[in-house]
């Protein structure tokens, strides 16, 4: 899984502003003093449910229910099986997407596994509750992804690859593969083809230039997704991993099997990542003649107090 990286302004609907506010003290007063019943709506065919953990500050859950009939509950010492109906009972068993909303910058991490919550749902949740309480819609937040500064034409300067995985588009990979598949995929398969090295002194960048080159040319779709373990250039001590895939956008990995877990990754990669933060300030910069820093509104500052979502 990876946690993908978002700035984000609000636009107020009844003065046509925008400001890049952050929305941080709002969603986590939301969560803690909100009846709970309001953390759950509906969007689309999705029932969502908002949470934030004890633990870990600036985290949260976005959570939709999993279909129960995939799995099972099994004893295996007295080889008993049940169905999860009845070991959940009143419970939920839930797929769950993190969201990290940093407390000083606007940015928004995201990670989201197949068949969770997704950006479309987190926008939707946001919105709601930036226009708690109000009798129609006046904020909207606008997300702008914070792109990479590695796009994929660039790995051909890489100065060492030591690992690639490239995943193909389906509709290409019969045509790079040649003889190995016998016809072309369906939408429902992936080809993906693993390149590294076992030697730590084998730079294995000559012996994949071709799909280097590829990537360079912007006419070339054959590639759907390319993850490189590399070193950039010379002044990059260690080998870091990549993702290249077409959205640019930029992202950190977050890895389930670690015994850190994924809450405090998600929190160690965001404050390890400055790339992040200078992006967003050139974000900023960028709109600045047209996006405030912040509101000159009452409304809106209340929102920030605990005491506006005790009521």
């Amino acid at each position: 899984m990876k946690v993908n990286y978002f700035s984000y302004s609000i636009d107020d609907a009844s003065t046509g502003h925008s400001a890049f506010e952050n929305i941080s003290s709002i969603v986590d007063h939301y969560c803690e003093y909100q009846n709970k019943n309001l953390l759950a709506k509906d969007h689309k065919i999705k029932k969502l449910y908002l949470a934030k953990p004890l633990m870990h500050a600036n985290v949260f859950y976005l959570m939709t229910p999993a279909p129960l009939g995939g799995f099972k509950a099994v004893d295996r010492l007295q080889g008993v099986i049940k169905d999860l109906v009845s070991v959940l009972g009143a419970d939920s068993l839930e797929k769950v997407a993190y969201i990290y909303l940093d407390p000083k910058f606007p940015i928004i991490g995201f990670a989201s596994g197949r068949g969770c919550a997704d950006i479309d749902d987190l926008c939707f949740f946001i919105n709601e509750i930036i226009n708690d309480k109000k009798s129609k819609k006046r904020y909207a937040i606008d997300l702008k992804p914070i792109r990479n500064k590695v796009m994929k034409g660039d790995a051909s300067n890489f100065k060492l690859i030591t690992s690639a995985r490239v995943r193909l588009e389906s509709n290409k990979a019969k045509g790079i593969l040649g003889g190995f598949l016998g016809k072309s995929p369906s939408d429902n398969m992936v080809v993906e083809v693993i390149v590294k090295r076992t030697d730590r002194k084998e730079n294995i960048k000559d012996f994949i230039s071709p799909l280097l080159d590829s990537l360079a040319d912007k006419n070339d779709k054959s590639y759907a997704e390319v993850y490189l373990k590399a070193k950039a250039d010379e002044f990059q001590s260690n080998v870091k991993e990549y993702m290249l895939d077409s959205s640019g956008v930029m992202f950190d990995f977050l890895n389930p099997n670690l015994k850190t877990t994924m809450e405090e990754q998600i929190v160690e990669k965001r404050y390890k990542n400055q790339e992040v933060v200078e992006a967003t300030n050139g974000i900023v910069s960028s709109f600045s003649d047209r996006v405030k820093a912040s509101f000159n509104d009452s409304d809106w500052d209340k929102m920030k107090e605990a005491d506006f979502h005790k009521s």
